[in-house]
């Protein structure tokens, strides 16, 4: 409102809200014929005038053996020809040795919002051997 004064402790941050909450989707993609892929629905289309935003995620990736390697790319709808540059990427990654990497962006993350009625979508490739995907992403529904 005008003229209220928001105050926080020293190194706390504020926030704002309206009594929205965060759901989240399990990925498990393994050995088991889940790779490759090409958009495949990882969070379904909410439907006219509402979007998803995208809260944070928790996500492990690795190859198979020493020698493989995989890339995953999650997208705001369907993928393409991910190149340099396309605006659609949401999280990337890729995997080259069987040492899990921990995809986590901390407290720092952004919220991403998708396009209005535009699914999250999963895109793999294996370049050898196989790949591994497991963890969460955190999401909302919200008005257009």
């Amino acid at each position: 409102a005008t003229g209220t004064t928001v105050r926080s402790a020293p190194g706390q941050g504020v926030g704002v809200s309206g009594g929205l909450y965060a759901s989240s989707v399990f990925v498990d993609e393994d050995a088991s014929g889940d790779n490759p892929q090409t958009n495949t629905v990882i969070i379904a289309a909410p439907g006219s005038n509402k979007r998803l935003v995208i809260d944070g995620y928790c996500l492990t990736i690795a190859a198979g053996a020493a020698g493989s390697y995989g890339n995953m790319i999650l997208t705001d709808g369907d993928a393409g020809s991910p190149a340099t540059g396309n605006h659609h990427i949401v999280i990337a990654s890729r995997a080259q040795t069987t040492v899990p990497f921990v995809l986590s962006p901390g407290s720092s993350f952004t919220p991403i919002g998708l396009a209005e009625n535009s699914a999250l979508k999963l895109t793999t490739t294996e370049g050898s051997g196989q790949l591994y995907i497991y963890g969460v992403i955190y999401f909302r529904t919200i008005d257009s």
